[in-house]
């Protein structure tokens, strides 16, 4: 089974970030949330960036 991570603001504020938490939970996929800390600029750090086109969430890794 394929693995998916939803990296999310660590608050949940942005409705973005939520409507793709729901999504996935009602399609019954698996997946992992990761939070990003906004405020302490974790969008911009290597590991965070690297992985994200945009360095924005919501983001979703699958696999690799």
């Amino acid at each position: 089974m394929s693995k998916l991570v939803l990296y999310a603001d660590a608050p949940w504020l942005s409705p973005w970030v939520f409507t793709c938490f729901v999504a996935l939970h009602e399609k019954g996929l698996a997946f992992e949330a990761h939070p990003v800390k906004l405020a302490r600029g974790e969008q911009h750090a290597a590991p965070f960036r690297d992985r994200s086109i945009t360095a924005r969430v919501p983001a979703l890794e699958h696999d690799d």
